[in-house]
Parts: C-alpha cells; structure tokens; sequence
C-alpha cells in the first residue's frame, strides 16, 4: 500500500474532503492541500460564494455566516464536517 500524506486532496476521494477538495479544484485549476489559503489559490468573494453553493449541493448543508472567517481548505473542510454532521441529526 502506498503512503500518502494526509494533506494530499486526493487521500478520501470519495470522502467529504474529496469532494470539496475536487470542487475546489474544478474552480481554481489547482489541486488543493489542507493548508492552501484561499487567497493563494486566488478565490475571491464571488468564487468563494459559488464554491460554497457547490459543496452546499453535494453534501447537502446550508452555511452560515461563520463561513466569512475560514481562510484554508483545511478550514473549510472542518467547517462542511462539522456542518454535514450537524445537518444529519
């Protein structure tokens, strides 16, 4: 088996991770790790409201305003964790 690093977007494809990891990806051309920022991967506002209805749709959550203070996709992965889990009870 071969070892991947847990910051790699690729780990879980079939993960909430993947998913918004490949969403991500699909919106910047670049294949994000956990610890990119936004801003280096050039998401604005505008990109990051779409970003987030997409994964809103694949993973079936509504956001709230405390997304405005997630900067990295690590971040946002724990935030759409945190969120999904909560949505499901």
């Amino acid at each position: 088996m071969a070892h991947v690093s847990k910051d790699s977007a690729t780990l879980l494809p079939n993960s909430l991770r993947g998913k918004i990891c490949r969403i991500v990806a699909q919106r910047t051309g670049v294949e994000p790790q956990m610890n990119d920022t936004f801003a280096s991967l050039g998401v604005d506002s505008l990109a990051m409201a779409e970003i987030m209805c997409e994964i809103e749709n694949a993973c079936g959550f509504r956001a709230d305003e405390s997304l405005l203070d997630i900067e990295s996709i690590g971040e946002l992965c724990e935030y759409v964790e945190d969120r999904a889990g909560n949505d499901a009870e």
